[in-house]
């Protein structure tokens, strides 16, 4: 019998969780999508000595925007040891929904996120380069969806109305009240952020001329990828499309899994 991988798995996380570390960062700490930040060594690995504060020739500075479009681990993975620690990456990671039970009409696998006290942990948590860390793409899909309602996070609803051929309702259904995840302050900045991972960041070459397609290029967009090698390789994107003339946007959230 076959199952819905958008709903009844969950997989390893892997960068999309640097929107949970962002977002936290963010709010308790003041934090802004221009506020500068430092690290040390190659973007996209993560090692003990990448946590220390290094000598001004190896270090290099770039802002929060640049460094969540860029998807660079070493920053992250500071900002889980030296601003958030345990208990607020867990406080954000259960405000965006982890280890809870999602509503919804189909059955839906828990997102999983845990983390101990040993520091270097933190940093892979708050990075997303761990594979404990595991959410479903509905789940990935909310998440985004709570940076385009000014912090709240709606419930899915497989089925919003049913009409009839003369447009009569006969059907609606009732969907929960959206809650408050994040500030709206801290939403706006992820939202700027995202756009960035799109025009200059890791999707960059997939939307590459996309200012020259006639769909595409009247709208504002923007995502954040997430891949992770554990047997197979996972890889993530989650985003959003809006149109400024109309108000209408969708999300997207979409993992391959791949085999050898």
């Amino acid at each position: 019998k076959s199952r819905n991988t958008c709903v009844e798995y969950a997989f390893p996380a892997a960068s999309i969780f640097k929107i949970v570390t962002a977002a936290a960062a963010i709010e308790t700490q003041g934090l802004s999508a221009g506020s500068p930040i430092n690290f040390t060594g190659r973007k996209h690995t993560l090692f003990r000595g990448q946590l220390k504060d290094a000598a001004a020739r190896f270090t290099n500075t770039l802002t929060l925007e640049e460094a969540f479009a860029q998807s660079i681990n070493p920053v992250f993975g500071k900002m889980g040891v030296d601003l958030l620690g345990k208990k607020v990456l867990e406080e954000y990671a259960s405000r965006f929904g982890f280890n809870q039970p999602v509503e919804f009409d189909l059955p839906v696998a828990v997102s999983r996120m845990a983390v101990g006290e040993d520091k270097f942990e933190q940093a892979e948590i708050a990075s997303g380069y761990n594979t404990q860390t595991t959410m479903s793409t509905l789940h990935g899909a909310m998440i985004c969806g709570s940076l385009l309602n000014g912090g709240n996070m709606k419930a899915p609803v497989l089925v919003e109305r049913i009409t009839n051929p003369t447009s009569r309702v006969v059907y609606e259904g009732s969907p929960k009240p959206a809650r408050r995840v994040i500030s709206e302050r801290a939403s706006a900045e992820l939202y700027k952020a995202m756009q960035a991972t799109v025009s200059s960041g890791t999707a960059r070459k997939v939307f590459r001329g996309a200012n020259k397609n006639p769909v595409l290029n009247s709208l504002v967009i923007g995502g954040k990828t997430g891949s992770i090698n554990d047997n197979p390789r996972y890889d993530w994107f989650v985003g959003f499309a809006a149109d400024p003339r109309t108000g209408d946007t969708i999300v997207v959230s979409s993992m391959v899994a791949h085999e050898d």
